[in-house]
């Protein structure tokens, strides 16, 4: 105890010679207080019209806990450390892996029979299913473990330090063990000690976007998004809304005009994080789009229709009619390779199916990047497809596919799957 009223008063001390020193701290930081550069300059701006006491809405950045005795703990608590788990995984894809492989490529001969190929088709599901459900009594434990070890040692870590500075976690908004970080309103005069701790590493003004109010009539689709994003991704806090992600990528790349040149529906790409493959690939009218685990819609694209102010999930419209068009720009400007695109233009034209043609009368061979990898991920929400070529999806590249491409190109409709 005495050792904390230590601190404390220590803290204060602190506090008084600060404040005494403020103006000469203001006017020389940039030269004499290293720690100064852990405060964003909109906190700096903002201190300059408040009183001592008045707050100011602020997001901490903490130093991480003992990473080495995380580590430790999670090898004590799992049997592995992250590299013998990624060890202990690639040894069970091994297992699996070349029987896939030979699979895939024999289906690739065009000389098994329907019957043939179905079999192989099958053997392959339940490879996948093995795979996955030995993957997952391998990783799941270990991630559940690795989890609550992280949110344990991260709330006593960071917790500690916030009882040390005076920072009251009861009335944080948001508080997170695992990336050490919590969002608060600190008085202007707890400002510089808080950036003096060499337990804090960065100190940003925090916008939450709580006074978010729906976009007027004349708002542009971007803003329009802002708030979507604002209200389907916003995470609720105590007090209210703490936070909000940005939107690290847009792009509008399709606006589509009614009669009377109004605009009545955008066709958009946005996400909310960096990219990343994720959870695989679905379809979207006809291209193929690997998911990313911070998209605003599910594979990226979405619609925002001006007549209602309403963007739609693209990956969960089964049917694009309502929108004239709509498939169309899909497939001339959307993000994702298209199927039946065998020459890598991104776009499916006649030399394409002159292309699958001469593929399927044996005049060359089709190019080794028209095989979907077995290695990609595969959305579960739809059979697996082998070949970029294969246009209808019903498993197979063959002469139908052609056909079909031809008829897609005149505007005629075509049979599509099984």
């Amino acid at each position: 105890m005495k050792k904390r009223v230590k601190k404390w008063t220590a803290i204060m001390l602190t506090v008084i010679i600060l404040l005494a020193a403020l103006p000469t701290l203001a006017a020389g930081a940039d030269d004499t207080s290293p720690w100064m550069y852990k405060i964003d300059s909109q906190v700096l701006e903002r201190m300059d019209t408040l009183s001592e006491e008045e707050t100011i809405h602020v997001w901490i950045w903490f130093t991480s806990y003992d990473r080495n005795e995380f580590e430790r703990r999670v090898k004590e608590e799992t049997g592995y450390t992250e590299s013998e788990l990624y060890e202990a995984a690639q040894a069970i894809s091994q297992k699996y892996m070349p029987r896939k492989r030979e699979i895939f490529y024999l289906l690739s001969n065009g000389n098994l029979s329907e019957e043939e190929k179905a079999a192989l088709r099958e053997e392959m599901k339940e490879l996948n299913r093995l795979h996955n459900e030995e993957f997952d009594a391998l990783y799941n434990p270990y991630r559940h473990t690795r989890n609550r070890i992280m949110e344990e040692m991260g709330s006593e870590h960071i917790g500690a330090i916030m009882d040390e500075l005076g920072i009251d976690r009861e009335t944080a908004e948001f508080f997170d063990p695992i990336v050490c970080t919590c969002i608060t309103h600190l008085p202007k005069s707890m400002i510089f000690p808080v950036a003096m701790s060499n337990d804090v590493t960065d100190i940003y003004f925090y916008d939450d976007g709580t006074d978010m109010e729906e976009p007027i009539e004349e708002a542009t689709v971007y803003e329009r998004l802002q708030y979507y994003v604002y209200d389907n991704y916003g995470v609720f806090g105590q007090g209210g809304m703490s936070y909000v992600p940005e939107i690290y990528s847009y792009e509008e790349l399709y606006t589509h005009t009614d009669s009377s040149g109004e605009t009545d529906w955008v066709l958009i790409d946005a996400n909310i994080g960096n990219a990343e493959l994720w959870l695989g690939f679905g379809i979207i009218g006809n291209r193929v789009r690997v998911m990313g685990p911070l998209d605003v819609f599910t594979y990226g694209m979405g619609v925002y229709d001006a007549q209602e102010h309403t963007f739609y999930d693209l990956s969960k419209m089964s049917d694009y009619s309502a929108y004239e068009g709509l498939r169309e720009a899909i497939d001339t400007y959307g993000k994702g390779r298209l199927l039946g695109d065998l020459d890598l233009d991104d776009a499916v034209t006649i030399v394409d199916v002159t292309l699958l043609q001469r593929c399927e009368a044996h005049i060359t061979e089709y190019p080794d990047s028209d095989l979907i990898s077995p290695d990609e991920p595969i959305d579960s929400s739809f059979e697996p497809l082998t070949y970029y070529s294969d246009f209808n999806r019903d498993g197979e590249r063959d002469i139908t596919d052609a056909t079909c491409i031809q008829r897609y190109l005149v505007g005629l409709s075509y049979p599509v799957g099984r």
